[in-house]
């Protein structure tokens, strides 16, 4: 990377450059293969400087930036994983990822069926009104979820160089 690229080779040589591959994938055809990279915001901002553009090999890549959102797959909820010490339904009936009851996801009978009947737990829980409205419409962790949303946007404001406004994430 560091060959291929000047600018974070010059950034290295300063002693700037933070880069970690987190991993890379190997399992879709070459064409759709990706790699995730853990970079310093000082890092972050030379790409985006250089049109969100990498050198790998001979091909020139696009660089978006990728949050991970961590959801309980017990209580649907944001911020913790199952069985941890923050989940609020941790001795209680499991949540349903797709229709919000209390069972299992992987016992839900309207997943099995493939029906209509999804619906969001966090936004059946929601005080907005809004939010209320929309459970119907989408499952628990659906990436147009106004909750996961607002939490991907909670963890972008806690993460180093980043601004709602210049992000090109998914």
């Amino acid at each position: 990377l560091l060959n291929k690229n000047s600018f974070l080779r010059e950034l290295k040589e300063e002693g700037k450059a933070g880069l970690r591959i987190v991993f890379v994938d190997k399992i879709t055809k070459p064409a759709d293969r990706y790699a995730v990279i853990e970079v310093s915001p000082e890092t972050r901002e030379a790409i985006r400087r250089n049109g969100d553009k990498l050198c790998i090999d001979f091909e020139r890549c696009h660089v978006f930036d990728r949050y991970h959102v961590i959801q309980c797959y017990h209580c649907q909820e944001y911020g913790h994983i199952a069985d941890s010490q923050y989940c609020k339904r941790k001795g209680a009936t499991a949540t349903c990822f797709y229709c919000a009851g209390e069972h299992k996801s992987k016992d839900c009978s309207e997943r099995k069926l493939k029906t209509e009947k999804i619906r969001c737990s966090n936004c059946a829980k929601s005080k907005n009104r809004d939010e209320k409205r929309l459970c119907g419409s989408h499952k628990a962790g659906d990436y147009s979820c106004p909750c996961y949303i607002r939490e991907k946007a909670h963890i972008m404001t806690r993460t180093a160089g980043c601004s709602l406004q210049t992000k090109n994430s998914y």
